[in-house]
């Protein structure tokens, strides 16, 4: 019995080389978070298919909207004009 057939004979169910990618099969860079079970290069492919949105993305959004409606009420007091009309269109 040479080292191949001892080393291999009984299957795997625990540890990293239990588990494969569900997308492509692929053992290595599994995602495990939220039961996702696919590997890095297949989460990012579908990520948006399964409702993921990129942080950096939505926080530049935010944050961008919330800078433009501080400039407009800074503007606004400096002028002394009416800073609830110029916030509602935002």
């Amino acid at each position: 019995m040479g080292h191949s057939n001892i080393w291999n004979s009984h299957p795997k169910t625990y540890g990293p080389g239990s588990r494969t990618c569900r997308v492509c099969g692929n053992p290595h860079a599994i995602i495990r978070k939220y039961g996702l079970m696919c590997c890095r290069q297949c989460f990012r492919s579908n990520a948006k298919e399964i409702g993921f949105i990129k942080v950096r993305d939505f926080f530049f959004h935010f944050c961008f909207w919330s800078f433009i409606r501080t400039v407009y009420v800074v503007f606004s007091i400096f002028f002394r004009t009416c800073t609830c009309c110029i916030v509602r269109e935002l």
